[in-house]
């Protein structure tokens, strides 16, 4: 069974399997979509464009980060619980052991993350560290419950969730685009030249602090 999904016009979207709901935004709305009832819900608090979204730990909360603020909502009564200004535009989210994770990069070259507590179901700032002032951040993934990569134009860095450097990955070619498959345990990376290069994590187990591929 095929889904064409006509009125998503926003990039950031999850899916929560658990409740059988999409959520997706469509500029400063958000939609919560129960794709079983086909039933649709709409948030409309947020007062620029969205650009991340994530369900949380707690099976009724849902962060949104919007370009002027970071907001935290009890979706299934939709409603606001949450708003902290924060002025953003780009940035990919995680959450491990109730800690919240926000890392920003800007087109200019740089990024940072922000950590943030999530024990009573808002957002309470622990730290915020600049990672690379220089480099693009092309991804960012769990690795597991302690650890995270950033992957950049010649290398991965592999981070603890106090934000320590534990590894750099140094790259022969330039790449565009990085994934990592939870299921494989690999990155996937795509080259400026359209080349596919997997690494394995037994091949960055193998490599010292400073190993290049």
């Amino acid at each position: 069974m095929a889904f064409v999904l006509l009125d998503i016009i926003g990039g950031a979207q999850h899916y929560d399997f658990k409740h059988s709901t999409l959520v997706y935004n469509a500029g400063s709305i958000v939609v919560l979509w129960d794709v079983v009832k086909d039933r649709k819900t709409n948030l409309i608090e947020h007062m620029t464009d969205v650009v991340a979204l994530k369900f949380g730990k707690s099976p009724k909360v849902l962060y949104s980060i919007e370009e002027t603020s970071i907001c935290v909502w009890n979706w299934v009564e939709s409603e606001l619980i949450q708003r902290i200004p924060h002025s953003l535009q780009n940035c990919y989210i995680l959450e491990s052991n109730y800690i919240f994770f926000i890392i920003e990069y800007y087109q200019e070259g740089g990024y940072r993350v922000t950590s943030w507590d999530t024990t009573n179901d808002t957002l309470n700032f622990l730290n915020s560290t600049d990672l690379d002032p220089n480099a693009a951040c092309l991804g960012c993934f769990f690795i597991d419950a302690n650890c995270f990569a950033t992957v950049e134009s010649y290398c991965i860095k592999l981070w603890s969730t106090s934000v320590m450097l534990l590894k750099r990955i140094h790259l022969s070619q330039a790449i565009s685009k990085g994934l990592f498959s939870s299921l494989t345990r690999s990155f996937v990376l795509l080259t400026v030249t359209g080349v596919v290069v997997f690494v394995s994590e037994e091949v960055i187990e193998l490599l010292n602090y400073r190993g290049s591929i």
